[in-house]
């Protein structure tokens, strides 16, 4: 795999969708990057922060989880709050609106904040989530690639939906073979699919089940 990601056809997609402003995409840019990294373990990010094995992270979430206050570990940092920043903006988007905190490296602005017991313990929570994510994975390699291909989906959903500035459900999102966003997935999964799971049909009939077993309930009228 690459060591640097090219998401210029990423960009270029978004901005035929829409007028995008140029600090807007910089921020869907760091999530895509938060994204990768947090599926596939192959972030843009400097070389000591990318050599981490699952164990290491495994046990970087667990003393993460143990601490009273969790975002301020000394492993609280590169990979780990990467992985934290990208849970944290796909399982708690409104508790981070709420907060008044952009999704953008949620957790360098949760570090300006006075956070409540209860706020240290959702943190805590997901800590303890990824902790059992990676130390599950780091005593069975080599398994999770459908999944992870699954969770960056939707996490590129999700990122596309802001991107674009739409109220819509990412449940909403079309799956053919020819949509924009469908280009916009292939864009940024390529470097880390194999080939034959990366076109535009794969991604689009991946995307179709996901829409399938996933989506939202609607709500009672």
């Amino acid at each position: 795999m690459p060591q640097r990601i090219d998401l210029s056809a990423c960009s270029a997609t978004l901005n035929l969708v829409a007028k995008t402003h140029k600090t807007r995409w910089r921020n869907a840019e760091r999530e895509i990057l938060d994204l990768m990294a947090a599926c596939f373990d192959e972030p843009n990010l400097p070389p000591s922060s990318t050599d981490k094995t699952a164990s290491k992270l495994a046990a970087d979430f667990k003393l993460i989880a143990a601490n009273k206050r969790p975002i301020s570990s000394k492993r609280c940092t590169g990979m780990t709050e990467s992985h934290l920043n990208q849970k944290l903006r796909v399982r708690h988007s409104r508790w981070l609106q709420d907060k008044g905190i952009p999704s953008l490296s949620p957790i360098s602005h949760l570090r300006t904040k006075r956070l409540k017991t209860e706020d240290h313990q959702l943190i805590k929570t997901c800590a303890t989530e990824l902790h059992l994510f990676f130390d599950k994975k780091a005593r069975k390699r080599g398994a999770g690639t459908k999944v992870a291909q699954r969770t960056a989906l939707i996490g590129l959903a999700n990122i596309y939906v802001r991107a674009i500035k739409s109220n819509e459900s990412i449940y909403n999102l079309p799956h053919g073979d020819r949509s924009r966003f469908i280009e916009f997935c292939r864009a940024a999964l390529e470097p880390f699919v194999a080939e034959t799971e990366c076109t535009s049909h794969a991604l689009a009939r991946a995307w179709k089940t996901i829409k399938a077993t996933e989506k939202e309930p609607a709500k009672p009228s």
